[in-house]
């Protein structure tokens, strides 16, 4: 398991370590393209709703992002 899925599996379904973490993060920590687009994506969807996304949200906006091969959507 890589430390982005751990990351992102508290950013989604741990609202208090999102909270802490969030504001510290930078689309510029994650060397991989798909790793940065689901951050920004999440990024974006708090700073809109003020909420946590969930698991489909995500998978939803990256679906719509052009940019992305299928295995890396995949993945």
């Amino acid at each position: 398991m890589k430390i982005e899925e751990i990351i992102f599996g508290n950013l989604i379904e741990n609202e208090q370590y999102a909270r802490k973490v969030i504001p510290f993060l930078k689309s510029e920590y994650f060397t991989d393209t798909v790793d940065r687009t689901v951050y920004d994506i999440i990024d974006d969807y708090v700073k809109t709703y003020n909420t946590l996304p969930s698991k489909e949200a995500v998978a939803i906006e990256l679906s719509n992002r052009d940019g992305l091969t299928e295995d890396q959507f995949k993945g």
